[in-house]
């Protein structure tokens, strides 16, 4: 007699619907019957449907509604379709006063927009999250903070039923704080803001203070904290030595004791350790960064930690865009692990080099930290580049 799916034992199920196409399937397959039914409700298939079909994704336990959502953003990938959102400051006694926005006298730049964001799970569903954002507007940083989740469709509900304001929830109930900061200190168009960088949940000494790296177009760069209950009394907490050089662009890597690196002028990129109680914080080292044909005129645009060692660095034009650097707390190297050049071929039919600028470099989650990620280059092309690889892909 052939024996049937409810026969099974658990483990031999978990092993099967580990590798089914959907979430949906795995719903179809929890109403065949009570046991697999059962087997379901305890969450069982669901994990290990997402432990193996998304192993780098780090979840809460609600191993249910991470399949679905992870099923949901997979296939937007493969559509290759995105959702975009306008973030608005909502109108409201709250609403933070904007300093004039009108060009200032002496405007040497235009708008860079720079923004930074992280999310984290505040409860063991998929709902309950904390969001926050930041983006440069000019010489002011503007900060959204969102919660979300059962708790605070509860705490909507409270209020409309006690006749209490609701200003500070949306449309979705989700419920936001929005401010502003602003250096009296600072000009508009001259210290205008060209990096935003938060500091993630496990590197922060203070858990209800948010620490944010910003850096401005006249060189200066600081690390500030906010506390949520008082915005208003933000504070500097560390200021690191540039030598008055643009910041072009910086990136925090994920370590609990993160380092800084950050674009210091056209071809350097400096390294610091990023720590509270100190005033000052001097750079560990600095890395020249050139290509191979160093007689070429080339810029340094974006740097980003791929990891907590790997360093990636964008320039350009070059004929090696992109260059991978080690990069330890005591161990600031000078010449690059790797680099990647872009291919072209001619009309006559030979291949050679490109000189190429890339702009933007951004991480995708994969099973080796750091091993894929994405470009984007002044010809309008968006490539993935894998690390341990030699070809790009459009």
């Amino acid at each position: 007699m052939p024996t049937s799916l409810e026969d099974l034992p658990p483990e031999l199920l978990a092993q099967i619907v580990s590798y089914s196409a959907n979430a949906r399937t795995l719903s179809c397959v929890a109403l065949t019957c009570r046991k697999l039914h059962e087997f379901f409700q305890s969450n069982e298939g669901y994990r290990a449907f997402v432990q193996r079909r998304f192993p780098s994704i780090q979840t809460p336990p609600c191993w249910k509604d991470a399949a679905h959502g992870l099923t949901t953003l997979s296939r937007a990938w493969d559509r290759k379709s995105i959702v975009a959102r306008c973030i608005r400051p909502p109108q409201g006694p709250w609403k933070p006063r904007f300093q004039d926005q009108r060009r200032a006298r002496g405007q040497t730049m235009g708008y860079q927009p720079v923004i930074d964001s992280y999310g984290i799970w505040t409860d063991t569903y998929w709902k309950s999250r904390k969001e926050i954002v930041a983006w440069g507007a000019g010489a002011e940083l503007t900060i959204r903070l969102k919660w979300m989740g059962s708790g605070i469709e509860e705490q909507w509900q409270s209020a409309r039923r006690n006749n209490e304001s609701t200003v500070e929830f949306d449309q979705h109930h989700h419920r936001s704080k929005w401010w502003t900061v602003k250096d009296p200190l600072v000009r508009e168009g001259q210290d205008d803001i060209t990096a935003v960088k938060f500091l993630k949940h496990w590197q922060k000494p203070l858990s209800h203070r948010e620490y944010i790296i910003v850096g401005r177009a006249s060189g200066k760069l600081d690390m500030l904290s906010i506390d949520y209950d008082t915005p208003d009394e933000w504070r500097y907490e560390t200021h690191f030595v540039t030598e008055e050089q643009h910041i072009r662009s910086a990136s925090v890597n994920s370590a609990e004791q993160p380092l800084l690196a950050a674009c210091i002028s056209d071809r350097t990129v400096a390294i610091y350790s990023v720590s509270i109680g100190h005033d000052f914080a001097p750079p560990l080292g600095k890395i020249q960064v050139t290509d191979s044909n160093v007689s070429e005129s080339n810029w340094v645009w974006y740097t980003i930690f791929l990891g907590q060692d790997r360093l990636a660095v964008s320039l350009g034009p070059s004929t090696e865009p992109i260059q991978i650097f080690d990069v330890r707390p005591r161990a600031i190297p000078s010449h690059p692990i790797r680099t990647f050049s872009i291919q072209e071929k001619s009309r006559e039919g030979r291949i050679g080099l490109l000189r190429a600028s890339i702009f933007s470099l951004v991480p995708l989650p994969s099973a080796s930290e750091g091993d894929l990620f994405l470009s984007g280059g002044y010809d309008g092309i968006i490539r993935s580049v894998i690390r341990c690889s030699v070809a790009w892909h459009n």
